[in-house]
């Protein structure tokens, strides 16, 4: 999620929803979650509708601590206000995300070093098919390691098993998903996606960046929509 906002009810997840203010990082992150802390409403006087500081201040982080209390409490009993950060407006748009869509791009394929050179065919291959914008969103952050995936919440020390729950054989990161997944590689055998020869040295992601880019654009939209 893109938003975050006035708080009145406090229904939002402390750990999973984008709730902070600020435009960057707006999830709380945190080295253990605590079991007896799960939503922000838990944090918030309720007869004074304040923040009850001493326990922000014992669960959090300074920099988390003082974007937690710059966040204003309304009182009344209406619902959160959500909005979206990257407006000044605070309501979102389709050009206002297509704006923030197009910047990640950018940025994206800036960083991209010589040794990366092939995947710039898949990004342009990617951006450029003829199908909905959220399955483009999903392939572009499979394709950079940023799916919440079983492998990343391990890594975040959240207590998940870390197997592929489809082939139940692997580890569930980027590189299975794109590429080594048997589950996957029966879905695409049965909507007869080709796969070309290539070499066993290649990394599971320059492997799935040059099958999608030498394949006609109906193989790429079935690969997109079906990874």
């Amino acid at each position: 999620m893109d938003c975050c906002g006035e708080l009145a009810l406090g229904k939002a997840s402390i750990y999973n929803d984008a709730w902070l203010s600020g435009r960057e990082q707006n999830r709380v992150s945190a080295q253990h979650i605590m079991p007896n802390w799960t939503t922000v409403n838990q944090l918030i006087e309720s007869e004074t509708s304040t923040w009850k500081r001493e326990l922000v201040y014992n669960l959090f982080d300074g920099d988390t601590v003082a974007r937690i209390l710059s966040i204003p409490i309304s009182d009344g009993g209406r619902e959160d206000l959500r909005v979206w950060k990257h407006d000044g407006s605070g309501i979102y748009t389709v050009r206002s995300g297509y704006r923030v869509l197009n910047s990640a791009h950018l940025q994206v394929s800036s960083l991209i070093s010589p040794n990366e050179g092939d995947y710039i065919s898949f990004y342009k291959a990617l951006w450029s098919l003829d199908i909905p914008g959220k399955i483009k969103i999903h392939n572009w952050r499979l394709f950079n390691n940023m799916l919440p995936h079983f492998g990343n919440l391990a890594r975040r020390t959240l207590r998940v098993g870390a197997g592929c729950p489809l082939c139940k054989s692997d580890l569930e990161d980027s590189s299975h998903l794109m590429w080594d997944c048997d589950m996957l590689k029966r879905v695409w055998a049965s909507l007869q996606v080709r796969i070309p020869n290539l070499a066993a040295s290649l990394s599971c992601k320059s492997r799935f960046a040059f099958t999608f880019s030498a394949v006609d654009e109906h193989q790429r939209r079935v690969t997109a929509i079906s990874t």
